[in-house]
């Protein structure tokens, strides 16, 4: 018998026996011997026992999955809040739990971005990412800040960076990437700059991926032998980490073990395509510390009943909390209201999830997403994927070990969905544009409407000196990114006026100079090697200072037209 009957023969038998015997003939008759060595070393591959359970879950052949409750098994839950008098002891706790080198953050970075994609090809900005990084991007590579148009995973990293110098201790950051995105996100790690973030301190997760399958379900195979793939849910996030050599561990070891030998306790989970996820907001810390809890749910009010996203419920059988994922709640749980017409269920769960790694754990429940159409071999095949979320470990924790955290949502949650519409990027930058401009405003400076306005996450809390009559014209943009003036004094003074049209843009490449974090990670700035400015008062210029570098500009200083400074490292210029 030729080889690639043999083969064939042998992968009927194998398929048969794990009850996906259609899948030849489906989508491999014909194949050509190199398609069907293909498939048979992919086929080796794959965790048969997720697939049975995958099965039984789509054809209801069996108990499988996560479980749905009836509605007459949930009720409300009451969540904490972190109120003004609460705020300074817990942001206190939470602080010291920074100090301490407790936290690192995980970003799940592994979606394919589909429907961010898919109504806006013709985009200019969509094509200029695309030639950048390839044809299908990871969304966490979109420019998104309102001025800078920095993207997703650079805030993330600035943040962790500003939480780092300002704890002492630097956090870790992981990505968790599918094979969709995984090398495009490697190479943003390696490559860019981060205001001197610390590489080491940069840890890419690889997530493991589970094969699609029909509504037969079969196995889902294109005509070149390999299988249509999906990961397995962010809440592969906890089986990824306990995996030997993960996240670029040795010997042997987990990057769970590897965060342990750091110093880590506890991570920041969230999505990549939320701008408002603060992980490393210190009075939220605190509340999950003080409460002795081991997973923190992060939570908002529901905007309506109609609103597509998880909801947040106790069983008062088991007095567990539940997290009901809105593709598979029923609607009449959805949707119940009482009679004023506000939902019953009024907590909606924003994916910001804080948790121990002493709590985690492999085996969540997985979920059955049905629907999805993916192009096969030139025609469209319904497919099916099961995927474990990282909140339902919540129901598998004690009650008391589970806190709920009531978050503002305009502070919080900016779920960004799509490029133009509802939950787009056109709102995420509009809302990230407006609490910039209300920092400035509330530091004293007029700021019109049109004008477009990013404050750098190192510039402290007083903004180095800018606000006090400031005047920021129709259709100005302003960026505030230097964190130290020179010769002691802040970077910048008051009556700057940035007329209309104008552009004022100050960043340093290294902000708080050189940060090289020891073993423990702990680290300090060093304002001699930052890049520093001085604005005198009312001068509009446009600088940027590399390494430590120096720039002034005189008290009076007039400057007009289209003025750029570029200042190299151990350079100083005056600009007059």
């Amino acid at each position: 018998m030729p080889e690639d009957k043999v083969l064939l023969a042998d992968l009927r038998d194998r398929l048969a026996r794990h009850g996906v015997a259609g899948t030849i003939e489906k989508y491999l008759a014909g194949a050509t011997p190199g398609a069907l060595a293909t498939f048979a070393e992919e086929l080796s591959r794959r965790d048969f026992e997720w697939i049975r359970a995958h099965r039984a879950a789509l054809l209801g052949g069996a108990a499988a999955g996560a479980a749905v409750p009836a509605a007459a098994d949930l009720a409300p839950v009451e969540p904490g809040t972190v109120g003004a008098a609460d705020r300074p002891a817990l942001g206190g706790i939470g602080r010291a739990s920074l100090a301490a080198g407790e936290w690192a953050s995980i970003v799940f970075a592994g979606g394919a971005a589909t429907r961010f994609y898919s109504d806006a090809r013709d985009d200019p900005r969509v094509a200029a990412v695309i030639a950048r990084h390839g044809s299908a991007p990871p969304k966490g590579l979109f420019p998104l800040t309102p001025v800078m148009g920095f993207p997703f995973l650079d805030l993330f990293a600035a943040e962790a960076l500003a939480a780092g110098v300002a704890a002492g201790r630097m956090p870790v950051m992981v990505m968790m990437t599918s094979s969709l995105t995984d090398a495009a996100v490697r190479a943003w790690a390696a490559d860019a700059d981060l205001w001197g973030f610390p590489r080491n301190l940069l840890v890419v997760l690889g997530q493991t991926e589970q094969p699609r399958l029909d509504a037969d379900g079969d196995l889902v195979v294109g005509p070149d032998g390999h299988m249509v793939v999906t990961g397995d849910g962010h809440g592969g996030v906890y089986k990824a980490l306990l995996t030997p050599g993960s996240g670029g561990a040795r010997g042997g070891a987990s990057l769970a073990d590897r965060l342990r030998a750091w110093g880590v306790r506890r991570v920041v989970l969230h999505n990549v395509d939320n701008a408002a996820s603060h992980p490393f907001d210190a009075a939220r810390i605190g509340f999950h510390v003080r409460g002795g809890y081991g997973f923190t749910l992060t939570v908002v009010s529901r905007a309506r009943l109609s609103e597509k996203v998880g909801l947040v419920a106790r069983n008062p059988r088991t007095g567990g909390i539940e997290v009901i994922e809105y593709s598979v709640c029923p609607r009449e749980v959805a949707e119940a209201a009482d009679p004023d017409g506000r939902p019953v269920l009024r907590l909606a769960h924003i994916n910001t999830n804080l948790v121990d790694l002493d709590a985690i754990r492999p085996d969540i429940p997985p979920t059955l997403y049905t629907g999805k159409k993916v192009e096969v071999g030139g025609r469209t095949v319904e497919s099916s994927s099961f995927e474990m979320l990282n909140q339902h470990l919540s129901g598998l924790l004690p009650p008391g070990r589970v806190g709920v955290l009531l978050a503002d949502r305009a502070e919080y949650f900016l779920p960004t969905k799509t490029v133009t519409g509802e939950d787009s990027l056109e709102d995420t930058v509009a809302a990230l544009n407006r609490a910039a401009t209300e920092r400035l405003r509330s530091a004293g400076a007029v700021v019109e409407a049109s004008a477009r306005v990013e404050i750098d996450p190192c510039v402290a809390a007083g903004l180095g000196g800018a606000g006090p009559g400031w005047r920021v014209g129709e259709g100005a943009a302003v960026y505030l990114g230097v964190r130290h003036g020179e010769a002691g004094a802040p970077p910048f003074a008051a009556g700057l006026e940035v007329g209309a049209g104008a552009a004022f843009l100050c960043a340093a490449s290294r902000p708080y100079g050189e940060v090289r974090p020891s073993a423990d990670r702990r680290v300090s700035e060093s304002p001699a090697l930052a890049g520093r400015v001085r604005i005198g008062r009312g001068a509009p210029v446009t600088i940027r200072v590399e390494g430590d570098g120096a720039a002034v500009v005189p008290d009076g200083a007039r400057l007009s037209g289209r003025v750029a400074v570029v200042v190299p490292p151990g350079g100083c210029a005056t600009i007059a």
